[in-house]
């Protein structure tokens, strides 16, 4: 086989190659784009900022010098698809990482709908309307209750009408309130992750 033939064919193969990996670089940035859109569309629903929450970091992460990353001008469209997609799961991770401070998962393994929501309703003792503050969720006693993010004990306590309390603080003015407890296992300042 002549050189020049050789040449052509491992360049048309290298082609192929670098065709796969811009194909497989653009799918990997369609997905992180699509994970950040969800975890906005989340977050608006529940009338929050992304931007607005801080995340808890452990002082250990953080440091070093700065050292921007900046493309070269000569930088091809493969280095450019490499640091889109480096970008997009970037603001991925950043995400994820102030949904682990925004509570909003089931604390229970409810099925169905609540049995009280939030806002005005028929008090069910003094049968007058009344603003109910919270969200009532099914469960069986002495299941367990999860933190729905992560936080710091503030209550853990009997608080009048709401029995046996705990109250988690999951900072930048964001708490849950868990009542109606048949058990409590946690102390006030104790930290708690998600679930």
């Amino acid at each position: 086989m002549p050189a020049e033939e050789m040449l052509a064919r491992l360049q048309a193969s290298l082609d192929r190659v670098e065709g796969r990996q811009a194909a497989a670089l653009i799918t990997i940035e369609q997905s992180y784009s699509a994970k950040a859109r969800r975890i906005h569309g989340v977050l608006a629903e529940s009338g929050i900022d992304p931007g607005r929450i801080t995340r808890d970091r452990d002082a250990t992460t953080i440091g070093g010098p700065f050292v921007p990353v900046r493309l070269g001008s000569d930088a091809g469209p493969f280095e450019r698809q490499v640091y889109r997609a480096g970008l997009a799961r970037m603001e991925v991770e950043r995400l994820a990482g102030t949904l682990r401070n925004v509570p909003v998962r089931k604390p229970v393994p409810a099925e169905g709908d609540p049995l009280s929501t939030f806002g005005i309703r028929l008090d069910p003792f003094v049968h007058t309307p009344a603003m109910h503050t919270g969200l009532d969720l099914a469960a069986q006693t002495g299941d367990a209750v999860r933190a729905t993010a992560d936080g710091t004990i503030t209550i853990a306590s009997w608080q009048g009408g709401y029995g046996k309390l705990i109250e988690i603080d999951h900072g930048n003015g964001l708490s849950t309130r868990y009542g109606h407890l048949s058990s409590i296992e946690v102390t006030v300042g104790q930290t708690v992750k998600i679930g």
